[in-house]
């Protein structure tokens, strides 16, 4: 593993109709992750999070995520959070 990569748990389904909108496609996914890999990780290396600016320990478009061996690129990642903590990522994957 080097710190661009880390071995996250997450939740992976094909997208509803519902959810087929603008650019997606069927070969779009969700997945849901938790930062609990990522904090443990210390991902990414060197980064601190500064109040106010966007937290670099949350996947961005552009990223990568590898499912049972396929590689997916994320199109959209929505950290979900309570009380200001984030608990978990809704990511929308292609690939």
């Amino acid at each position: 593993m080097t710190d661009k990569d880390v071995t996250v748990r997450a939740s992976v389904r094909g997208l509803r109709a519902a959810e087929i909108v603008g650019t997606a496609t069927q070969a779009y996914s969700m997945a849901v992750i938790s930062l609990t890999q990522i904090l443990a990780a210390g991902w990414p290396a060197g980064h601190t999070v500064t109040p106010g600016a966007v937290d670099p320990r949350i996947p961005r478009e552009n990223d990568f995520l590898v499912v049972k061996g396929k590689v997916r690129q994320i199109k959209f990642a929505d950290p979900i959070a309570v009380s200001g903590v984030v608990v978990r990522v809704n990511l929308t994957v292609a690939g």
